[in-house]
């Protein structure tokens, strides 16, 4: 299940769930992976991403929840899924990293039942 307010991103591929999650160990290895700054990588997912850039960062998104995953497997799911699907989680995990309880989206709430009576 998606988790907004932890910036959980989840897609179904290989015959189970993945969630992907940019928490620091992730920001961290992608900072030593591309030598940039927060910043930095956040414009490169924001223009034309490559598609070697997507996988780095499908890898280290993936990393917290499914650490036996390696950049074949990586290669498999960007198959299976869709560049464009793909460029989209990865888009969205990235941002609710960033998002505050405050900005990110609330679930809906139930509604009530009307009561019973004659009013």
């Amino acid at each position: 299940m998606d988790n907004p307010l932890k910036g959980e991103v989840g897609f179904d591929a290989a015959g189970q769930r993945w969630r992907m999650v940019f928490g620091p160990d992730a920001m961290a290895a992608l900072e030593a992976h591309f030598d940039e700054s927060m910043t930095e990588m956040s414009a490169r997912i924001s223009a034309h991403i490559r598609v070697g850039d997507l996988m780095a960062f499908i890898w280290a998104g993936l990393m917290k929840l499914h650490p036996e995953v390696t950049a074949e497997a990586v290669r498999g799911l960007v198959y299976e899924v869709g560049v464009g699907v793909m460029v989209d989680k990865v888009a969205t995990a990235w941002r609710g990293a960033f998002s505050t309880e405050e900005e990110a989206p609330k679930p809906a709430r139930p509604r009530k039942r009307a009561a019973a009576g004659t009013g």
